[in-house]
């Protein structure tokens, strides 16, 4: 209910409103009560409070003390009830509070507040009533649209439906997943920066796990007047959704996963068997791929699960931002990738430029991800991917050897390192070594 309705009961036929306030309607109602200074935490926000300003009302400054409190506590409007109907006390007050469009109002001394109360409460409770039949039909809607397997183009269509405002579902990444047909043809960006101002976001959130975002027209549907309600109503179904994508979405990474595990291993039997697989699993192969292999640490971020996929998405895309074909799979803490070779001439320029592009994204998204890189240079067909990975897996030993001091490492350029690092660190070739060099220094 707002406030426009609220002077519309026949219990407040003689109230008045004795500043000037805009746009009444609004201004949610969703509680009254009675209350007395002092206000201290007695007052909910969206409440109408009904008083005599007993200890108060005979001395201005306190009197605006006290309407002051109740404004700040966020109450919707106060209505005064004073001995012989004699406001002239306010007459000060009002314009401070026409200018915060806080509504101070007024009712007759012989009024009683018990009559208004009762009247109020039952009209918020047959309001909260159909607005919560309203959304649970919502939401039986949307289960049973999820029930016969239905997308998130179609739940957001059954909420344009029900709440009157355009929706825009996100995933956890801001990515769209769903809108309703009306502005399925428009750009979301354009779309939502034209909208700023009157966007509201709903978390889709469950058990402390969040899903994605809703995005709704608040001055068509205002969470404000119902939260509470739509949140449950809207939140439950949209959740079991995001499951069943995952669900998918993790099965199918988990089938692309071991193929690209088994031909890093080289566990295949014949080339036309890696074909039928990946033809399978609809996975372009043709063409030369790099092995780029990396260590994964975190501080806070749990890289297993959900978070597996997460990180391969971030992989893939940053692959297709830079138009190549990729294959990824992660491991425990190993994350293998197998980007396509389009430039011989110029390898490691695009690996490391892949890589940190790479990284970007991730400190973006997940920022307490690291990781230690070890490549091969050399593009390498399918069928001898295992000799790549194998070379990639010497290159970043030496980068993990290297205690963090080396972040990035080509196998092809670590080899005389790798050796040099080796004999370094053998006392009886240091010896040797500085025995030869002191001779030729002397001499």
């Amino acid at each position: 209910m707002d406030l426009k309705k609220f002077l519309e009961l026949p219990a407040t036929g003689d109230f008045r409103l004795l500043n000037k306030i805009d746009n009444i309607t609004d201004i949610p109602v969703e509680n009254i009560s009675l209350l007395e200074p002092p206000v201290e935490k007695f007052v909910r926000r969206h409440e109408i409070i009904l008083s005599q300003a007993l200890t108060v009302r005979d001395n201005e400054t306190d009197l605006k003390q006290f309407i002051e409190e109740l404004y700040l506590a966020g109450a919707s409007a106060v209505v005064f009830a004073f001995p012989g109907n004699d406001f002239h006390m306010l007459d000060n007050i009002l314009p401070i509070y026409s200018a915060k469009n806080f509504p101070i109002l007024s009712m007759d001394w012989d009024h009683l507040f018990s009559e208004v109360v009762e009247e109020t409460l039952k009209e918020i409770w047959k309001n909260e009533n159909e607005i919560q039949t309203y959304l649970e039909a919502l939401q039986r809607d949307l289960l049973n649209h999820f029930i016969q397997g239905k997308s998130l183009e179609d739940a957001a269509e059954v909420c344009y439906k029900y709440l009157g405002s355009d929706i825009v579902i996100l995933d956890i990444n801001h990515k769209i997943v769903g809108r309703n047909s009306i502005i399925r043809r428009l750009s979301p960006a354009g779309y939502l920066k034209s909208r700023t101002g009157e966007i509201k976001r709903l978390e889709i959130a469950n058990s402390g796990r969040q899903y994605g975002f809703l995005l709704l027209d608040n001055t068509v549907f205002d969470l404000n007047f119902h939260s509470a309600s739509a949140v449950q109503c809207i939140n439950t179904p949209l959740t079991l959704w995001f499951d069943r994508e995952y669900a998918i979405m993790a099965s199918r990474m988990k089938s692309k996963e071991d193929f690209i595990w088994k031909l890093a291993h080289h566990e295949f039997e014949s080339l036309s068997e890696v074909c039928s697989k990946a033809e399978l699993l609809e996975l372009d192969i043709s063409g030369n791929f790099n092995c780029i292999l990396a260590k994964v640490s975190t501080s806070d971020f749990n890289v297993e699960g959900q978070s597996n996929v997460f990180i391969e998405e971030l992989a893939l895309k940053t692959a297709l931002d830079y138009k190549l074909k990729c294959l990824v799979s992660l491991q425990h803490d190993i994350l293998v990738i197998f980007l396509e070779n389009k430039n011989e001439s110029n390898t490691r320029n695009q690996i490391e430029d892949y890589i940190a592009s790479f990284e970007k994204n991730c400190e973006q998204n997940i920022p307490a991800t690291a990781f230690l890189w070890g490549y091969d240079s050399m593009g390498r067909p399918v069928d001898t991917l295992n000799l790549g990975y194998k070379n990639a897996q010497k290159a970043l030993e030496f980068c993990i050897d290297s205690d963090g001091a080396i972040h990035c490492k080509c196998f092809q350029f670590s080899i005389s390192e790798k050796i040099i690092s080796l004999l370094r660190n053998d006392e009886e070739i240091r010896l040797t070594a500085s025995n030869i060099l002191n001779s030729l220094k002397n001499y």
